[in-house]
C-alpha cells in the first residue's frame, strides 16, 4: 500500500519516560480566553435592540468589527436611544428582520467582504422584575432557531440567559483611560465615556457563567487598587 508523503508521522517516544517528569493534569470547567482582533473587516451580527445589544455593539466597534444590528419588531418595538445615536453616526448598520428571516440576512452578511464573524442575541435577557414571557424578550423555542442557524454556518454564537446555548460567554472587562481634567480616569465596555482617551489596557474576568456578578464586583475591585494612570503606561 502506498503511503501519502502527507501522512502523520508518529513519533518513537523514549522508554521509559523518567518518572520524575510530571505535569499537571487538564481540569474541565474552563475557558479559552481570547484577546480576539480582527485581521479583516468581519462583521458581529447584535441581535435585539435593547440596552444590552448597545453594549454589545460598543465593544466589537471599539474591536475594530463591522456591527450590524438586527431586530424582530414582533419582538421589540423599536430600537434604544443608543443605538438610534450610533447609526445616526453611521458607526453601525440596522436592519429589521421579518419573523423567521433571520437565515436570509446570515447568508447576505457572510457575502460581504471579511464575512460574518460573531452572533450575539441580546433580546433573550429577562428583566429583573419581569418573566421570560415580559415584552420584548424572545423566547427560549425562537433563539434555538437562531441558534440552530448559527451551527449550520459554523458561527460562534453568545445568547444572553441562556448558557445552554452559548458557544461563547462575556466576561467582565474594563479598559483603561488616559487621566484628563475634563473627563474619569478610565472606561469600561459599559460606561460609554465619550471624552475619556482610551488606552490598550484591558482586563477581563470571568466565573463562566457561574457568578456574573461576583465578576462585575472582582472587576471594580481591581480597578480601584490599581494608579488610575495604569493605562498610560502601556501606550507611552
Amino acid at each position: 500500500m502506498a503511503v501519502s508523503s502527507q501522512a502523520a508521522i508518529i513519533p518513537t517516544l523514549p522508554s521509559p519516560l523518567t518518572s520524575s517528569s510530571t505535569y499537571p493534569s487538564p481540569v474541565g470547567g474552563a475557558s479559552l480566553l481570547l484577546a480576539f482582533k480582527p485581521t479583516r473587516r468581519q462583521t458581529v451580527l447584535v441581535i435585539g435592540a435593547g440596552l444590552l445589544a448597545a453594549t454589545r455593539a460598543f465593544a466589537a466597534l471599539e474591536a475594530g468589527f463591522h456591527v450590524v444590528v438586527a431586530y424582530e419588531e414582533s419582538v421589540q418595538t423599536g430600537p434604544c436611544a443608543e443605538l438610534l445615536w450610533r447609526v445616526q453616526r453611521g458607526e453601525l448598520d440596522l436592519v429589521v428582520v421579518p419573523r423567521g428571516g433571520f437565515e436570509e440576512l446570515f447568508e447576505s452578511q457572510r457575502q460581504k467582504e471579511g464575512g460574518l464573524g460573531l452572533v450575539c442575541v441580546t433580546d433573550t435577557l429577562v428583566p429583573y422584575s419581569g418573566s421570560a414571557q415580559a415584552a420584548g424578550v424572545r423566547s427560549f423555542e425562537s433563539a434555538r432557531e437562531i441558534v440552530d442557524v448559527c451551527r449550520r454556518w459554523g458561527l460562534p454564537v453568545n445568547v444572553a440567559d441562556v448558557p445552554g446555548l452559548c458557544d461563547f460567554t462575556f466576561p467582565a472587562t474594563h479598559r483603561f483611560a488616559s487621566p484628563s481634567p475634563s473627563s474619569s480616569a478610565s472606561t469600561s465596555t459599559s460606561e460609554h465615556t465619550p471624552d475619556t482617551h482610551a488606552t490598550s489596557l484591558q482586563f477581563a474576568i470571568t466565573t463562566n457563567g457561574r457568578a456574573c456578578r461576583l465578576a462585575s464586583r472582582l472587576k471594580r475591585q481591581v480597578v480601584l487598587a490599581l494608579p488610575k494612570d495604569v493605562g498610560s503606561a502601556v501606550d507611552n
